[in-house]
């Protein structure tokens, strides 16, 4: 008894208590900003059962870290499609939406070579990209999760289609619920769905649940689009999906920036960040039951 009484014993209650009671202390941490880079999203597309000549790409600068606000757009780019042949057409900035390139007159063609260039604050970028043919989406239906992982709860957006036979396919999915893009990083699937068709050259492809963790409520609208995409363009999704998803563990991906497809030609050292692809798209729409 007396063991517990003992001024050691009252010390180190004391510095348990000490412990459990400290401050928090908020520490401001001064990031440089850098250069700003350009970041280009361009895409290219051509929907199956829907093919118009409107085209878009969004233009935009890198900013500082703890930045809460949207990017700062790129204005008064000098923007334009090469297509094989030589066709030139040019994209002119949208008055309402700047940093946002758009033209009528572009109509994409499949298996055929768009060069995009761009040229910006007196640097000269460009990218390059064929058109690949996509797979039409047979049916789109819900089902309960087929997959094991996460909450089961909830009906799941889940089509049919049949892989490409002959050539090595890669594929990107978004889901749009009541007209809203939908992407969530989680333990179950990626922040944009990927994936290529190792091991399933031209076979049908059943009940495959793109967005499996994302339960549809009832009534609601659900657009699914499914884009072919170029290796290249498939690993760079791969990379950033990894990058978004990055818990800070272990075995976490290191974090980095990911490099894309389009070169600075005037100094190779700023190099711009973003993607620029072409790609067939087919969508399939449905009402959740």
């Amino acid at each position: 008894m007396k063991a517990n009484n003992s001024p050691v014993r009252r010390w180190c209650v004391m510095v348990a208590l000490l412990a459990t009671s400290a401050c928090e202390k908020v520490v401001n941490i001064t990031v440089p900003e850098g250069a700003k880079q350009l970041v280009v999203e361009g895409r290219l597309e051509r929907v199956r059962g829907a093919v118009t000549g409107q085209q878009r790409i969004r233009l935009t600068t890198t900013d500082a870290y703890f930045s809460n606000t949207a990017l700062p757009p790129a204005r008064g780019a000098s923007v334009r499609v090469v297509e094989e042949g030589g066709r030139v057409v040019s994209f002119g900035e949208v008055v309402n939406e700047p940093g946002v390139y758009a033209t009528a007159d572009l109509i994409a063609v499949v298996n055929r070579r768009y060069t995009l260039q761009i040229i910006y604050q007196n640097e000269r970028y460009e990218a390059t990209e064929v058109l690949r043919a996509v797979p039409p989406i047979d049916s789109l239906y819900f089902k309960d999760r087929i997959g094991q992982l996460g909450p089961q709860e909830g009906l799941r957006a889940t089509i049919d289609f049949r892989d490409l036979a002959g050539t090595q396919n890669f594929y990107l999915w978004d889901q749009f619920v009541n007209g809203q893009r939908l992407t969530a990083a989680d333990s179950t699937f990626r922040t944009r769905v990927v994936a290529p068709d190792d091991g399933l050259d031209g076979r049908p492809i059943s009940q495959f649940q793109p967005y499996d963790g994302i339960p549809v409520s009832k009534g609601a609208s659900v657009l699914v689009r499914q884009m072919s995409l170029s290796e290249p363009v498939y690993r760079f999704y791969r990379a950033l999906s990894d990058q978004s998803a990055n818990d800070g563990s272990p075995f976490a991906v290191p974090l980095a920036s990911v490099r894309g497809n389009v070169s600075n030609l005037t100094n190779a050292a700023h190099r711009p960040l973003g993607y620029f692809m072409a790609t067939e798209v087919a969508e399939a729409r449905a009402v959740a039951p």
